[in-house]
């Protein structure tokens, strides 16, 4: 779902400017695969190329060759480590600091409202920054902000079919727990159905992703509380905007940040529509 809106508003905003979308790769999570893509769609001599990915680390070499075409070079997400500024035009990143913060708040918030304390962290492994970023801020936002609360568990994890033993360890390790912050959808939906299974539905879950599977178990379960989402929609119009500023020679900023949305039960509908850029899910 984030991707598909990505491209969509990649689409529409071309659209409005008149501009052509030659090619749409996916790499389904090859580097490999991402890097043979890359070097297929320089052949076709594109005035600008957007690459959009958690972690384009694997890359730096081949945008650093790029920089020396012509084909203007607009980052998503992420920008490879010790990539000099000239090799790209600007990156199109959602602000994941304030996303972790959000989130982080609002847990901590509500728990504290139905007199909770004990809150568990399930968080991104992988080495990508902003992944870090947005879980370092949760993390330390209700440390700093909410001393009253009691963190008793971090775990992380990077493959999402892990999530269910991740999950079902740390509780059964942790019985006490009353609050789970979860950075990724599906483990979000892994873990509620884990916690319908074994009664533990008095446990709050946040999340940072969204789709539509997450909205409906937010309409039917009291103890999700909250996701906050990426703009992937708004990210993809800024892409193609800053696709075409750059062609137009303008100067643009290294980073153009989309602030997240809140999205909880008294804002879900106009926010969902704001997100998702349709009507959210109804109960089944």
């Amino acid at each position: 779902m984030f991707s598909e809106l990505v491209l969509q508003g990649v689409r529409e905003s071309l659209v409005s400017l008149d501009m052509t979308l030659l090619e749409v790769a996916e790499a389904k999570g090859s580097v490999g695969m991402r890097d043979m893509q890359l070097q297929e769609l320089v052949r076709l001599a594109p005035d600008a190329i957007i690459s959009f990915s958690n972690d384009q680390t694997a890359l730096r070499d081949r945008f650093l060759s790029l920089s020396a075409e012509r084909t203007k070079l607009i980052l998503g997400v992420d920008v490879p480590p010790d990539l000099p500024e000239y090799a790209y035009a600007t990156c199109v990143a959602t602000n994941e600091t304030e996303k972790g913060r959000l989130a982080g708040r609002l847990l901590a918030s509500e728990m504290i409202r139905r007199g909770k304390r004990k809150i568990g962290f399930v968080c991104n492994a992988d080495i990508n920054f902003t992944a870090r970023q947005r879980d370092m801020s949760a993390i330390g936002t209700v440390t700093e902000d909410f001393p009253q609360l009691d963190i008793v568990f971090r775990k992380d994890f990077i493959r999402e079919q892990n999530a269910l033993s991740v999950v079902r360890d740390a509780l059964e390790a942790h019985p006490e727990t009353e609050g789970l912050y979860i950075f990724s959808a599906d483990a979000t939906l892994t873990a509620q159905k884990y916690l319908q299974s074994i009664g533990r539905e008095d446990i709050l879950l946040v999340t940072t992703q969204i789709n539509d599977e997450i909205a409906r178990l937010f309409l039917m379960n009291q103890n999700v509380i909250g996701i906050v989402s990426s703009q992937a929609y708004e990210m993809g119009r800024y892409l193609g905007l800053a696709a075409a500023s750059s062609l137009l020679g303008k100067h643009l900023p290294s980073y153009v940040v989309v602030e997240p949305v809140l999205i909880t039960a008294g804002n879900l509908e106009k926010s969902w529509v704001r997100t998702a850029r349709r009507r959210p899910p109804t109960k089944k």
